[in-house]
């Protein structure tokens, strides 16, 4: 980019041209390639050496040093422009006394721009009253006493009401956070800390892991590592086996000389019998299976266990049986979600940041299990941690747990700046990383490392605080070695001994505390939350859930669609998902070229995306066959039906559609217009056409109801959107259907004229619904009919206020 903006006149005059006023802000870490590409926006000689740039910046916040940022682009940026600088004096955040404190530490770096620019000398002066404030410097007989007194101080601060997000805890490293963690958890002090632990090493993560591994043994006749794993797995909570059941069967396989799969199989007990029957059969599968389908079935998903729509291929019905796995009935369960919602997020989260990165891994191929089990042990063997940073385990109601560098730029009104020691903080720190110690002659040092950025970092550390700053120390390190104080704070703060028993330590809190391991976050329900709802918008898929009292309802809306449990992509909406991509591109094809894509680059085009749903392949085979003769069929007699002026497959995500105070997104598959300003939304549908509106039984009479309430959706989303609103008339919809029927015959479209009765009543009901969400409020449904009529029972009771 540079070398282009230096080198083409073109467009670097363009780019003068369009962009005429220029704002750089936090100018201290910028590097040289940006100073340069802001000397490039302003060389014009029309501007006479006085381009109109304004920079805004602080020397003393120069931290980034180690990333390139270099503070001296203050000055060449000066020097250039010859120009004076604004000193902004004023401090709308923090007491006089932190701010004096902060002081005697930026006198101390050595190349301040003050040293070099005329007129840049600032001292900064406090405009914020505050009615509490306090600055002090405490050490602790040891490290641990330290980090137990933080702790201890917090856990007091939020009982006397103080609010957990004006709480902060900064140190250098993360090695110090990672410290001090487990002492507030034994507190219960939520906690939002930017470095999540590695999920590989969280226990459900490290169960689901052992599972594969057995499952991955006994598909390759590992019959020992099998042994060893067995043992393990069965000892799980969730399987409710005695422990002295375990040892029985370890015992017969030492006597006997046994493997644990001959002595399980023909135990007395049955349970144990179908625990084993389950993971042979998911190893017998798990060959061709690819590892999304055998993961669901490791974790429980859905209510046909391994009796799924894709078991028959492999396992006729009558062998496989009914086994469910009772992981997630034992960790997801209803009452864990209302009593412990801290810990169902976390292992929510885990469990979906390790599906996530798996589909990241290798997209372009299919994995199956032992690729899982592969996966894990690279990154152990790598020392690579996967991080949990999904957004159900963020809250900002919570104490905020930061390296310095993370800090800057936010504030709190409590800052707890921690091991103000000269080894972490002071000029005697080295880079753990460093394996070589340079002479002290020589006139280079790593970027980032020098006393003037250190200085920086404990100047942006403590002007976090608003009104109180405790700075801590300790006399003694972990290794019971005396750790010499912070020499920066020499002269500027004097430290208080203070005599605390040492606590326990953080391996003792873990043992003792083994739920801890779960628990990142601990808060209510609505802060835990919050993140989630706060850019949340309700899409028909979504509203037809929770109503869907035949299904699951609310609960499954709050499992499935609000909080994302993660489970693989159906063959069903794979293919769904195949057929609408190909008929859109046929429609961006229509318009770039006036006419369609021959009929085979269809097909190719459809087949290649559903090959990246990575199927199983008798599955994908079938639905691939399926598919093409389906999409020529109907292209051969609707084809000439497609017109340019259609819009196909748009979204309204960001179209601030507001309905009955519900954020409304969606996405229409056909905006088809019928006059000017006239539109009929449509939809296409794979699967079994429908005649009429009326339904022949009852699954299709909810899924039509389904249907009529998704049109009218589409209604309120076009009409409502920024760019529709007041200018097009949605008086229809239809569903159009791709495939034929039982005689091979391709339906009319099923039209639903709008009626403004029943587009009333669907308005109240989605602001109901929207009500319901918003509050958490998630009404139990295991009374209603599980029947069309219970379904609009249901929603009666909605519009009334009785659910």
């Amino acid at each position: 980019a540079l070398q282009a903006m230096e080198h083409n006149d073109e467009l670097r005059f363009n780019l003068q041209e369009r962009y005429q006023y220029v704002l750089v802000d936090e100018f201290q870490d910028t590097n040289k390639a940006q100073l340069r590409m802001l000397n490039a926006l302003g060389d014009n000689p029309v501007h006479e050496g006085k381009p109109n740039i304004m920079a805004v910046g602080d020397d003393d916040q120069a931290i980034y040093a180690f990333q390139g940022a270099e503070a001296s682009n203050m000055v060449a940026f000066t020097r250039q422009y010859d120009l004076k600088p604004i000193v902004l004096r004023d401090n709308y955040r923090s007491t006089p006394d932190v701010l004096g404190l902060a002081e005697k530490i930026s006198t101390q770096i050595t190349d301040r721009l003050e040293a070099v620019v005329p007129g840049s000398h600032k001292k900064l002066a406090a405009k914020q009253e505050y009615s509490q404030k306090a600055l002090d410097y405490q050490s602790f007989s040891s490290e641990l006493a330290q980090y137990d007194w933080i702790a201890e101080e917090i856990a007091g601060l939020i009982k006397k009401g103080a609010k957990p997000e004006e709480i902060a805890v900064i140190a250098p490293r993360h090695k110090y956070l990672e410290r001090l963690m487990p002492y507030l958890g034994n507190r219960h002090v939520p906690v939002a800390y930017e470095r999540r632990e590695d999920i590989l090493e969280a226990p459900i993560v490290l169960q689901l892991l052992r599972m594969s591994q057995l499952v991955s043994a006994l598909a390759d006749n590992r019959q020992g590592e099998a042994d060893a794993l067995f043992g393990e797995v069965l000892g799980y909570d969730f399987w409710g086996i005695p422990p002295e059941t375990l040892v029985q069967v370890s015992l017969a396989c030492y006597d006997g000389h046994k493997h644990w799969l001959d002595v399980l199989s023909a135990h007395k007990d049955k349970k144990l019998r179908a625990i084993t029957a389950w993971f042979v059969a998911l190893a017998r599968r798990s060959k061709l299976e690819p590892m999304e389908y055998v993961l669901d079935q490791l974790i429980g998903t859905g209510e046909g266990g391994i009796d799924s729509e894709y078991d028959d291929l492999l396992l006729p019905k009558a062998k496989a049986g009914k086994f469910v796995s009772p992981f997630k009935a034992y960790y997801f369960s209803r009452e864990r979600y209302d009593k412990h919602t801290d810990t169902y997020l976390t292992l929510l989260g885990q469990l979906s940041t390790l599906r996530y990165r798996l589909r990241q891994w290798k997209p372009l191929q299919t994995l199956y299990i032992s690729d899982l089990v592969e996966f894990a042990a690279l990154h152990r063997q790598a020392g690579l941690k996967i991080a949990d940073t999904n957004p159900h385990t963020q809250t900002t109601s919570a104490v905020q747990v930061m390296t310095a560098y993370k800090a800057k730029g936010l504030e709190f009104g409590t800052v707890f700046v921690m091991n103000a020691q000269d080894e972490v903080w002071g000029p005697t720190a080295r880079s753990a990383s460093a394996r070589v110690s340079l002479p002290r002659n020589l006139p280079i040092e790593p970027a980032g490392d020098s006393d003037n950025d250190k200085l920086r970092l404990l100047f942006v550390a403590m002007t976090r605080a608003k009104h109180t700053l405790h700075i801590t120390g300790y006399a003694n390190t972990l290794e019971n070695k005396l750790s010499p104080p912070l020499s920066f704070l020499e002269g500027a703060l004097r430290p208080k001994a203070i005599d605390k028993p040492a606590p326990k330590g953080a391996e003792e809190i873990l043992a003792t505390d083994w739920a801890y391991r779960f628990r990142q976050v601990i808060a209510g329900k609505t802060e835990l939350l919050e993140p989630i709802l706060k850019n949340y918008r309700l899409s028909v898929t979504h509203l037809n859930n929770f109503l869907d009292v035949r299904d699951g309802g609310p609960r499954y809306f709050l499992v499935h669609n609000l909080l994302r449990f993660p489970e693989a992509l159906s063959p069903s909406a794979a293919y769904g998902d195949a057929v609408h991509r190909t008929l859109q591109w046929a429609y961006t094809e229509l318009k770039k070229g006036g006419k369609l894509p021959a009929t085979a680059k269809l097909q190719d085009y459809f087949a290649d995306i559903l090959r990246r749903a990575h199927l199983q392949p008798a599955e994908h085979k079938k639905l691939e066959k399926r598919g093409q003769e389906a999409l020529e069929r109907y292209l051969g007699e609707r084809g000439k039906d497609f017109s340019p002026k259609d819009i196909v497959e748009r979204g309204f995500n960001n179209e601030g559609v507001v309905v009955a105070g519900a954020n409304l997104s969606g996405k229409v598959d056909l905006l088809h217009f019928t006059d000017a300003g006239v539109v009929q939304v449509r939809d296409f549908k794979t699967g079994k056409p429908a005649a009429d509106w009326k339904g022949k039984d009852e699954h299709e009479k909810i899924k039509l109801h389904k249907y009529r309430q998704q049109l009218l959706f589409y209604k309120l989303l076009v009409e409502g959107s920024a760019s529709f609103h007041r200018k097009v008339n949605v008086a229809s919809g239809a569903l159009e259907f791709i495939e034929p029927d039982e005689r091979g015959k391709l339906v009319a479209n099923l039209e639903l004229k709008f009626d403004d009765k029943e587009l009333e009543r669907f308005v109240k009901l989605v602001g109901a619904v929207w009500a319901h969400i918003t509050r958490l409020d998630f009404p139990e449904v295991s009374g209603y009919d599980r029947t069309l009529k219970g379904i609009i029972q249901f929603e009666e009771d909605l519009l009334s206020g009785k659910a």
